[in-house]
């Protein structure tokens, strides 16, 4: 899917073989950006010639693996949030406490 001169998206319409919600932490991943780096043109930002890419062929695990990798990667996400929430709740907590004891 073309977007603008400097973006373009990816468009999955076969579901049996791409899990979408697994390619957003997939594109994230270290690997995936050492994959594209050979289509990358540009010194200062590069951007990738929607031809070339195109032509690439990215190897994905299973479907069903796809799914689970998903599931585990979603629920870390989640414990995270909920440690960061803590946090943020616990920082706050230390300094409600710090202006009371120097009153």
């Amino acid at each position: 899917m073309y977007l603008n001169s400097f973006c373009f998206g990816i468009h999955i319409t076969n579901t049996e073989v791409a899990f979408p919600p697994y390619l957003s932490y997939y594109v994230s991943l270290t690997a995936f950006r050492k994959f594209i780096y050979p289509y990358a043109q540009g010194s200062t930002r590069f951007n990738l010639c929607k031809a070339d890419f195109e032509k690439a062929s990215i190897k994905l695990p299973t479907l069903a693996d796809q799914k689970r990798i998903y599931s585990v990667l979603g629920h870390i996400d989640c414990k995270i949030e909920t440690e960061r929430q803590m946090l943020n709740l616990y920082n706050s907590q230390k300094q409600y406490l710090l202006r009371q004891m120097f009153i």
